[in-house]
């Protein structure tokens, strides 16, 4: 059966999205075409939140990004992402990296005054002198912690092309959108946008944190939007294509307790030296905030209309803030091998044998082929 709505989900996972991207520069490159043509709904979350706003937000060129560009922005633009603030700054008192290096990066990835709706009418423009489909919604993730309007609430809030089209407070600059979802606590500072921050900005004053503090998968939301706004006649008629960025077991010893084993306080919970590596608090509930909407997605959808595809991560792979993405880039080679590198790719080195994602990302490919591209 042709499914009446595809969606595409992206997680969270700072530098880690050279996994995802990779995944959909070889999907893009065995479908023949780009991935802004292949999904009705795309939704995003940090660095997926990125992603998302990149291969759906036109350029000069009048064309969004495709995925090897968007993969290009992990592998050469580390340094210009992750700028420190100071040398001896080591998260305790500030963020670790700057906020207005992130900023002044992520203005240059989309056309100045680029707005949410403007991508929106820009993009269904292209597709119809194309003579192509484009999503009917592209949404992303944040959570808003303070604001001075009044009709902005402390919570969970979505980035979205149909809430922009409509009311200028939530016709953000691009930029905002995902500025506002990868803006992950210790890592970046807060994320102010809105027109009391920002004097171009149509959009409702907001203080955001990172997406991944309420849907490190947003799957569910891109599902919930499309079964509210009826782009569905029931969940058969639905299909699901969500990528991780590397899922990994949290190095978590219970044995590591001075009081018996498991039974840890703040001390080990939240800090295991002053100067911490490591948040195990953090990493439980950040890989819960991934592994549930999975495990949701699976009993809720029918079989087959569901597809997770996310390799298996040693823990030295597990930084979000790494500059080093040689490492993450093989690992998303060899898992759908034999599928080669897309065009324009070069990995570290020839995997040697099939990955465990190659049997799936195949199903996807196939299935399309057979049902047919939208």
């Amino acid at each position: 059966m042709n499914p009446s709505c595809r969606i595409l989900a992206l997680d969270g996972g700072g530098i880690r999205g050279v996994i995802p991207a990779y995944l959909l520069a070889v999907l893009e490159a065995q479908l023949g075409r780009p991935i802004y043509q292949c999904f009705d709904v795309i939704a995003g979350t940090s660095t997926g939140g990125l992603i998302s706003l990149a291969l759906t937000t036109p350029r000069k060129s009048g064309a969004p990004m495709t995925a090897v560009d968007a993969l290009n922005l992990y592998l050469q633009d580390g340094t210009k992402i992750f700028v420190k603030q100071g040398t001896l700054n080591f998260g305790i008192f500030e963020a670790l990296y700057s906020g207005a290096a992130v900023e002044s990066w992520m203005q240059q990835q989309f056309p100045p005054a680029m707005t949410l709706s403007r991508a929106r009418a820009e993009l269904t423009a292209l597709g119809a002198r194309l003579g192509v489909p484009v999503p009917r919604q592209v949404l992303t993730t944040t959570y808003t912690v303070r604001s001075a309007d009044p009709a902005v609430g402390v919570g969970p809030y979505l980035f979205n092309w149909e809430k922009a089209a409509t009311n200028p407070a939530d016709d953000y600059q691009v930029w905002e959108a995902a500025r506002s979802t990868s803006a992950a606590p210790v890592y970046f500072p807060m994320a102010h946008v809105g027109s009391l921050a920002h004097p171009g900005s149509t959009g409702a004053d907001r203080w955001a944190v990172d997406g991944g503090m309420v849907a490190n998968n947003p799957a569910l939301f891109a599902l919930a939007w499309a079964v509210r706004n009826r782009q569905v006649h029931g969940l058969d008629g639905i299909s699901v294509l969500s990528l991780g960025t590397g899922m990994y077991d949290p190095p978590l010893n219970p044995d590591d307790s001075d009081f018996g084993a498991g039974n840890w306080g703040v001390h080990r919970w939240g800090l295991d030296e002053l100067i911490a590596t490591q948040f195990p608090i953090v990493n439980v509930l950040t890989t819960a905030n991934i592994q549930a909407p999975d495990a949701q997605l699976r009993l809720l959808l029918p079989d087959g209309a569901y597809k997770r595809l996310e390799p298996r991560l040693p823990a030295s792979l597990e930084p979000m803030d790494t500059t080093k993405t040689g490492p993450l880039l093989q690992a998303a080679a060899e898992y759908v091998w034999p599928f080669p590198p897309p065009p324009g790719v070069t990995v570290p080195s020839t995997p040697t044998q099939p990955g465990p994602g190659y049997p799936l990302l195949q199903g996807v490919i196939q299935s399309w082929q057979q049902s047919g591209l939208r």
